[in-house]
């Protein structure tokens, strides 16, 4: 966990380690994803009040993207992560005013790269 402050701004950086799970994905691996994006997070008992910008990064072999049947679109990962974080970092998604997400090849292996900046 990363934590940045300047001038007021807040910044929250984490990495969740495995596949993600999408909103197409059964209800038990969407339940495991949440738990792990849960473990992640960053210890505290405060909740971000202002609006936020998200950006969500996977890492995953290209082989994985373009090969694998099985392979989830970038974009339905971000429903199970946003909704983890509310409760947890935010009070609600509506807090979420932008999302940046996409994926990066890397030789192995798959991760989630999350990051919470404020508006401010």
């Amino acid at each position: 966990m990363t934590e940045f402050i300047e001038l007021n701004r807040i910044r929250i950086a984490f990495e969740v380690e495995g596949r993600p799970a999408s909103v197409q994905s059964s209800a038990k691996e969407r339940q495991q994803f949440k738990e792990r994006i849960r473990q992640a997070l960053p210890k505290t008992d405060k909740l971000l009040a202002g609006d936020i910008h998200l950006t969500i990064t996977w890492f995953c072999t290209e082989e994985h993207r373009y090969t694998d049947q099985r392979a989830i679109d970038v974009d339905n990962i971000i429903k199970p992560i946003i909704d983890t974080l509310k409760g947890e970092l935010l009070i609600d998604d509506c807090q979420v005013i932008s999302v940046l997400v996409s994926w990066i090849d890397i030789t192995s292996g798959h991760r989630i790269a999350i990051e919470i900046e404020d508006t401010l």
